[in-house]
């Protein structure tokens, strides 16, 4: 039984990193093709501005881990966090919140609080992104996208309204998460978060698109000249992204949907003609992915640090 355990966990493994080479391959030899040479000082920087992003992105778990009295050390959040995170490379949105849940148990995390705050984590996540896209389509600040948006300007701010609804009062979600946990046989769950620590987990999830959107433009710098002006726009831009690729539920880490959005909407600003979107697209799901790589290797080295 322990052979077949070990054998199983190589197989998943083995397959994890099949599609995100297979991903990594593929969008390099595309990127090859446009002959960009970037700007290495700001390829550099993005890298650390997107490691800092997912630092804060597991402090903002950690915190609302806390929200339910469970004080957990931040090592272990990131630890369970990246390990769990090439879970959704593969086909379906369940596997990164399955193994983020076994990796909790480990840790003596009992699974109903461990699956109410990773799945409390991607809803703030996805929440605070619409709601950030939400507030600059209804402002009108993508100048830039020549109308792109302008049709849904007005639907924008009762739209945003309602997902600060489901955001300060999260346990209106509770019945439906409990309905897709029963159908995997799994416990019911409460949702019992104080206002004020839903405003702050909201804000806390919501500043890392910030720190996302940093990286996204120093990203885009490296490839050609964007003025700091363009920041919110594109953090906007590529939270729009991020979201749409998660709650595509047939697209293995949103493979394919982030890139074409991306490509979408810079398409349609100035500052970037044909075919610099797509080499921002594809370049920047090179970048993401590396980060996350690193990320990941950083889950070994810190448990060898915290063993000696």
């Amino acid at each position: 039984m322990k052979y077949f355990r070990f054998t199983i966990k190589a197989l998943l493994v083995a397959i994890i990193l099949f599609f995100i080479i297979r991903n990594l391959y593929s969008n390099w030899d595309k990127l090859g093709e446009f002959g960009f040479r970037p700007n290495y000082p700001y390829l550099f920087l993005s890298l650390i501005v997107l490691l800092l992003a997912w630092v804060a992105t597991v402090w903002s778990l950690q915190r609302l881990f806390a929200a339910f009295d469970y004080d957990i050390p931040f090592s272990d959040v990131y630890t369970i966090y990246f390990r769990s995170i090439i879970g959704k490379y593969l086909p379906g949105k369940l596997w990164q919140i399955a193994g983020s849940t076994y990796l909790a148990a480990k840790k003596g995390i009992p699974e109903g609080i461990s699956v109410t705050s990773f799945v409390l984590g991607q809803v703030y996540s996805v929440l605070s992104g619409l709601t950030l896209v939400g507030c600059v389509v209804a402002f009108g600040v993508l100048e830039g996208s020549k109308g792109l948006m302008s049709t849904l300007r007005w639907t924008s701010i009762p739209t945003v309204a309602l997902i600060l609804i489901f955001a300060l009062k999260p346990n209106l979600i509770e019945r439906p998460m409990n309905l897709a946990l029963r159908l995997f046989n799994r416990k019911s769950v409460r949702i019992k978060l104080k206002l004020s620590k839903a405003v702050e987990i909201f804000l806390l999830f919501g500043g890392c698109w910030f720190v996302f959107g940093f990286g996204f433009w120093l990203f885009t710098n490296s490839l050609a000249s964007a003025n700091f002006s363009l920041y919110i726009d594109l953090t906007a831009i590529h939270s729009a992204a991020m979201v749409i690729g998660f709650l595509s539920v047939f697209a293995p880490g949103g493979l394919g949907v982030r890139e074409g959005i991306l490509m979408l909407f810079l398409s349609s600003f100035n500052e970037f003609p044909t075919p610099l979107p797509s080499a921002i697209a594809l370049g920047f799901r090179l970048m993401v992915t590396l980060s996350e790589l690193i990320s990941i290797s950083f889950t070994w080295t810190v448990e060898r640090i915290l063993k000696r």
